[in-house]
């Protein structure tokens, strides 16, 4: 199974984006961008600001650990993994 995770950014953060096992995004974000990534077999997010952003995996919304000033570093798997 794959892994669909967006982001939307709220304001301006840093944001990393590593899909199995590569960095594939690592940059600034504005407020109001957004970005989806696919991943077999992980996707992993880091962050200066977690607060910052707005995150769905697999459609879900993602609450726990986006705290507003605080650094985000997280990985999801595919659901079974």
């Amino acid at each position: 199974p794959e892994l669909v995770l967006a982001v939307t950014a709220d304001r301006e953060a840093f944001l990393e984006a590593i899909v199995d096992g590569e960095v594939v995004f690592s940059s600034l974000v504005a407020a109001g961008e957004f970005h989806t990534w696919t991943g077999s077999e992980s996707v992993r997010i880091k962050s200066d600001d977690g607060g910052a952003l707005q995150i769905r995996v697999d459609g879900v919304p993602v609450s726990d650990g986006l705290t507003e000033g605080r650094e985000l570093d997280r990985t999801w798997s595919p659901a079974g993994q």
